[in-house]
């Protein structure tokens, strides 16, 4: 009876170990899922939070080399546009420089007015010129308009600031030919900054290759 009772007992010990053991091996097999879930949502989380702070780097990376690229890009322009004026200024140097070579600047000069008078249909015109080329040209004037026998052409100095070359109109100002350096120079000024540009900036490579 006793050997029956703890038959029994060893066998509700035995089963109840065995129930322990299932219900431990399903309590762990369920810790173990809710670890990996757990694990997998952490590791989505920080992917998703890696993937964000990535994204945020990028875009302050983006900023950040946009901005780079604006000042470089606006250096470049300012570094263009100082190279354009030294080579303006250097052309006006020159072009100044003529005015003191007569063998090359009265025929200059003459040019100009041939190529002014033949705007008009007038006889009578007026020639603007600067304050020394008017020194010049006075006791020659008759000499120097020989180029253009058919017009009578009088000698004046100019009210606008020029270095060099000269301006024609008609007696009434209507109708006025700019043949000075600066009208010269402002006629020419795309061509100007194009020949310029593309002498300066050929070999330069743009910022970004897209």
């Amino acid at each position: 009876m006793t050997t029956s009772i703890e038959q029994l007992e060893n066998a509700i010990r035995q089963q109840a170990q065995s129930l322990a053991n299932n219900y431990l091996q399903t309590a762990q097999q369920q810790v173990n899922k809710i670890l990996s879930d757990a694990n997998q949502r952490h590791h989505l989380q920080e992917t998703r939070q890696t993937q964000k702070a990535q994204a945020l780097a990028d875009q302050y990376f983006q900023r950040r080399l946009q901005s780079s690229e604006i000042q470089l890009q606006a250096a470049l322009d300012q570094m263009r546009w100082n190279l354009i004026q030294a080579i303006l200024q250097q052309l006006n140097k020159h072009l100044q420089q003529i005015t003191h070579q007569p063998q090359t600047y009265l025929p200059l000069l003459q040019q100009f007015l041939v190529s002014a008078v033949g705007y008009f249909k007038e006889s009578k015109l007026i020639v603007e010129v600067t304050a020394n080329d008017h020194n010049q040209l006075t006791s020659q004037w008759s000499q120097f308009c020989q180029v253009i026998p058919n017009t009578q052409c009088q000698l004046r100095i100019s009210e606008h600031t020029i270095t060099g070359g000269l301006i024609v109109h008609d007696q009434d100002n209507r109708l006025r030919i700019n043949n000075s350096f600066e009208g010269l120079i402002d006629r020419l000024e795309e061509q100007l900054y194009q020949v310029m540009t593309t002498q300066l900036f050929a070999t330069v490579t743009p910022i970004r290759s897209h």
